[in-house]
């Protein structure tokens, strides 16, 4: 019937654990059925604890399985663990340099300073801060995606932080990812800031 499996290796059996003839293809993992309905030939997919690769042959009715679950792991790990660099800067901060007591300006360094050192024993992040009210930011891929899933809510708890009548404190960030290279990673962190900056800052 249409789908069935009639042949299948002791090996493949063992890595599902479970008789596959005279089982259906649907019988495997939604994953893998997402993939074979779309007529894709080669792709990985995930069955219980183990991921495989498959390679379909539609016309000789065939598909070859692999375990590739240590290889999976080394690419997550690697992509996780790529460097990304960041760019936080306090908007207006030479505005606020002019018109500020000292000890205010001092409030606002301070706000940004423990946001970041909360973020440092969260997260695996280090920062330096190379000019008054700039901070470059070093992390990995992991985190930035911690970041984005929290929708970099650490910037809104520099927002609450009350230094003087009508002053508002908030930073931009630019961030480079995506790459090895530490000279692109800073131009993509550098670019991004200014197009936050550009747009009015407070993001």
């Amino acid at each position: 019937s249409r789908f069935e499996i009639i042949w299948s290796s002791k090996f493949i059996e063992d890595r599902i654990n479970r008789r596959l003839i005279g089982t259906k293809l649907e019988s495997f993992s939604e994953e893998f059925n997402e993939h074979f309905n779309i007529g894709n030939s080669t792709f990985n997919f995930k069955e219980d604890n183990t991921v495989f690769n498959a390679k379909i042959n539609y016309d000789k009715k065939t598909i070859v399985l692999r375990d590739v679950t240590n290889e999976d792991l080394i690419l997550k790990q690697y992509i996780n663990e790529k460097v990304v660099l960041a760019e936080l800067e306090i908007d207006n901060y030479q505005q606020l340099q002019s018109t500020l007591a000292e000890e205010d300006l001092f409030k606002v360094q301070s706000a940004v300073i423990k946001m970041l050192d909360e973020l440092v024993s969260k997260h695996n992040i280090t920062y330096k801060q190379y000019v008054n009210g700039k901070f470059i930011i070093n992390t990995n891929q992991n985190v930035l995606d911690a970041f984005v899933l929290s929708k970099f809510d650490f910037l809104d708890r520099v927002r609450k932080v009350d230094v003087a009548d009508n002053v508002k404190v908030t930073a931009s960030m630019g961030v480079g990812a995506g790459t090895s290279e530490f000279k692109q990673l800073s131009e993509m962190a550098k670019d991004g800031l200014v197009q936050a900056l550009a747009r009015g800052g407070d993001q």
